[in-house]
């Protein structure tokens, strides 16, 4: 068995937020904040953001997931490598996502109209 360790940073539209952070710190995937991504399709600013880091990171050789994933096909499109959110399943206990693991089962999508 391989144990593989991979170390994530968040990408916030805050103050501490610096894109040096991405060559200082060893890390294998950038996660896009919701905040970026959910008017991509309704702001282009938006979209060419979310588009220029996913850009950004592949050049560095990372893989980029994205939170708040309504606008998959976009992310799809744009070369997106992850996606997580509310879009495919409500947070869930430990136990219940072990009993999903092992039972092979899939999450399932949450229409808007449930949250």
């Amino acid at each position: 068995m391989v144990l593989a360790v991979l170390s994530a940073a968040v990408f916030f539209m805050a103050p501490y937020s610096s894109l040096a952070y991405l060559t200082r710190f060893p890390i294998d995937i950038l996660k896009i904040d919701q905040t970026f991504v959910g008017n991509i399709t309704e702001d282009p600013d938006a979209a060419s953001i979310v588009s220029a880091i996913i850009g950004l990171a592949h050049n560095l050789r990372l893989q980029v997931i994205s939170e708040g994933a309504a606008q998959l096909d976009y992310l799809r499109r744009e070369g997106c490598d992850e996606a997580q959110g509310f879009y495919f399943s409500r947070p869930l206990p430990a136990a219940e996502f072990v009993r999903l693991l092992e039972t092979g089962g899939m999450f399932s999508r949450i229409e808007e109209s449930s949250l």
